[in-house]
């Protein structure tokens, strides 16, 4: 919705390199850009060249890698979706969820052991802005890079106030459950499907 998209401060900018327009999305908490994440709308898999999005880099402006919704949190709202990306944040925003966080850059590398460089977002700084929340419900995608980041979101936030969401058979992430992907034959399911990912939402055990 247009709505949503002003509310995040989104933006259209031309792309020079390949001649075409890109969503700007500005990466601000407590009112200071601290970086823009840049998605290519004409990207085609398996077709376009050069990268489907990018920040701008820490050499080049002295940047910071944050989640993207942190200057919206509500300190009184105590519960704080995590996704894996901008359009399944959109998704929750314009359905009325509040303290919805995107990560920055994508998911992490399944096959790696180390995190913490992909994991600099989880930071004092987020710790202090999410100290109030009670619940950190992490919808990051179905499939296995997604998984992985959801467990090393949890490892890092602390999986004690960390929960996990159930899926519909077949969907990858927030924006296919309420959009549908024709080419998968699976139906938009709408407002419903979130709601019921929302509430099938439920903590890790814990060991001991």
């Amino acid at each position: 919705k247009p709505e949503t998209a002003k509310a995040l401060r989104m933006y259209e900018a031309e792309f020079e390199k390949a001649k075409e327009v890109v969503i700007a999305f500005p990466h601000i908490v407590k009112n200071r850009l601290r970086n823009v994440k840049f998605r290519r709308i004409q990207y085609q898999e398996g077709v376009s060249t050069g990268p489907k999005h990018w920040q701008i880099k820490k050499d080049d402006a002295d940047t910071e890698s944050v989640f993207w919704g942190l200057n919206e949190y509500d300190r009184d709202h105590l519960d704080c979706i995590i996704v894996e990306g901008e359009t399944d944040k959109m998704t929750w925003d314009q359905l009325g969820y509040k303290n919805v966080l995107s990560i920055p850059m994508g998911g992490v590398n399944p096959k790696s052991e180390d995190h913490s460089k992909k994991l600099e977002y989880v930071n004092d700084e987020f710790r202090e802005i999410t100290a109030t929340a009670k619940r950190f419900i992490i919808c990051t995608d179905n499939d296995e890079v997604g998984i992985a980041t959801r467990e090393a979101l949890a490892n890092a936030i602390g999986k004690a106030k960390c929960y996990k969401v159930a899926y519909p058979y077949g969907y990858k992430d927030s924006n296919e459950v309420y959009m549908g992907n024709a080419a998968k034959n699976l139906d938009p399911l709408g407002g419903s499907g979130i709601s019921e990912m929302y509430v099938s939402a439920h903590p890790y055990p814990l060991q001991g």
